[in-house]
């Protein structure tokens, strides 16, 4: 592995993601009851911050900071050891008629699946294809669930955020 502070996170992460989210979903769905949370196809999933995607359910993937912990030098085996402040994004949309509590709850069972996925389940970003750990640790930071902004034909558009860390060490 070598230095690449922070590049490829961002596609793991989504990678991750595409893997486990419409299980963990599910699972989500079954706990609570009631409407069927809509799956997020998997063009709708970005590794950049969109202002707000055309196309709904989506979730972006940011990575926003770096801050080293830790720097050894060429002597102690030339590594980094890095924490990486990342934002997940989830975009969901809901027509007039929905009314905004299904908004809302959307917006809930999505970060619960996200947060049970990279912070409980899968913190080294394990995915189906290299079921290896790619980083220390994911831990949750922060979530929040807004804002709304209307789109055309009366349609309302959320979008939660939530704020992870994740702890890696990369050599040169």
């Amino acid at each position: 592995m070598t230095l690449r502070m922070g590049s490829g996170l961002s596609q793991r992460i989504i990678q991750v993601l595409k893997d486990y989210l419409p299980g963990e979903v599910s699972m989500v769905d079954g706990e609570e009851g009631g409407a069927a949370t809509p799956a997020v196809p998997a063009a709708n999933y970005h590794t950049w911050d969109r202002p707000l995607p055309t196309s709904f359910p989506a979730i972006t993937v940011s990575v926003n900071r770096p801050r080293p912990l830790g720097v050894l030098p060429e002597l102690f085996g030339s590594r980094i050891h890095a924490n990486y402040e990342v934002t997940i994004k989830v975009h969901v949309l809901c027509s007039g008629t929905d009314g905004p509590l299904q908004l809302q709850e959307q917006c809930y069972r999505y970060s619960a699946a996200v947060i049970r996925v990279l912070c409980i389940r899968f913190t080294g970003l394990e995915t189906v294809a290299d079921p290896v750990r790619n980083v220390s640790m994911v831990r949750w930071r922060e979530a929040d669930f807004g804002p709304t902004a209307e789109q055309a034909g009366g349609a309302v558009a959320r979008t939660a955020m939530i704020g992870v860390d994740v702890e890696k060490t990369e050599a040169r």
